[in-house]
């Protein structure tokens, strides 16, 4: 095998651009015709330059993602990761195209929290301004709020459709804790950069809040029994909501410090267990809605409704359940020994 040798520092690394071939040591041209003359035996270390190519693969990315072509915007955001694995913005919008191209049933949008992350990290390394970073940050949390809020309103058209199911409630509660782990992730490296934003804090906020009151919310299914049409109401417990409870009331603070005539949304933080319901297994399973509860609700609808002394279990059930509860349910002992035989 033939390889190169500089002339003039006797390098063997090049570099071939516009034609030309460039020793990488002292950056001396040379024509195709040449480097006939500085060929001698051994093998050449070339490298090929790649930035036309890389400039290109960019803006096919950004162009296909301002068409909302997302599949393609990935393809290429993708190429331009197989030569700058550096690259922040391909990192970021590569994962963002992962949550647009996701659907219910595949709900992504950890995908765009997650490239967030690292493309932060790499922003924090690169040898620009405090100012410039700041912007690029700021311009990856609005995108992360953006995509929450989008599949927030794609989940409650769903849950709005499909309301009567059982399953429909749980669907939109798990999904509106992603969004809100979202809103709450991008609040949160405001803070941990000091970066300058507070209206998109605030705006953060409300959509915390908004999520908060969500997840908390009661709501009404169906159910058939026989051909006779009950509706149920699903709560998670207290316990449950608890930890959306206090963001609530952190995030609402903020605001009010910042628009003190701001009215938030009133939120559930009633005990449920002062409801009717299964209390002891809600108490077990921490929400009044799993497969398990709804096996048991259907046996107590079905079956223990159609006799006298099933008909009276209930009635006793739900007097003493309460209290039962009331004294054990903060056991962990008690919860798994009835989990284990219920």
């Amino acid at each position: 095998m033939k390889k190169l040798v500089c002339e003039l520092c006797g390098s063997n690394n090049f570099t071939k651009e516009n034609g030309y071939w460039i020793c990488d040591h002292c950056k001396t041209k040379y024509t195709s015709e040449e480097t006939k003359k500085i060929m001698v035996e051994g093998f050449v270390d070339v490298t090929v330059d790649k930035s036309d190519e890389l400039k290109n693969f960019k803006k096919l990315a950004i162009q296909y993602y301002n068409a909302e072509n997302f599949e393609q915007a990935q393809i290429y955001f993708s190429k331009v990761l197989e030569i700058d694995t550096t690259d922040w913005k391909a990192i970021f919008y590569n994962g963002v195209c992962s949550s647009k191209l996701s659907n219910l049933a595949e709900f992504r949008l950890k995908d765009s929290v997650n490239s967030a992350q690292l493309a932060i990290k790499i922003i924090q390394n690169l040898t620009i301004s405090k100012e410039k970073k700041q912007e690029k940050i700021i311009e990856i949390l609005s995108v992360v709020n953006s995509v929450a809020v989008s599949y927030q309103e794609i989940s409650f058209n769903h849950y709005n459709q499909y309301w009567e199911m059982e399953s429909s409630v749980t669907e939109l509660i798990i999904r509106l804790q992603i969004c809100n782990e979202a809103y709450v992730y991008c609040f949160d490296v405001i803070n941990e950069y000091e970066l300058n934003a507070t209206k998109i804090q605030i705006l953060l906020s409300k959509n915390i809040i908004s999520s908060c009151v969500e997840i908390c919310r009661f709501r009404d299914y169906k159910m058939f029994v026989k051909g006779t049409e009950l509706v149920r109401q699903y709560r998670l417990s207290l316990e449950n909501r608890q930890k959306y409870i206090n963001i609530y009331h952190d995030k609402v603070a903020f605001v009010k410090k910042n628009e003190p005539s701001y009215v938030a949304p009133s939120i559930e933080d009633k005990d449920m267990t002062k409801s009717e319901g299964c209390y002891i297994a809600t108490s077990i399973y921490g929400t009044y809605d799993c497969p398990e509860l709804w096996t048991l609700r259907r046996f107590r609808d079905n079956i223990l409704y159609e006799s006298f002394f099933g008909r009276a279990f209930i009635k006793f059930y739900y007097f003493t359940s309460p209290k039962v509860i009331k004294i054990f349910g903060k056991s962990q002992v008690f919860n798994l020994c009835i989990k284990k035989y219920w």
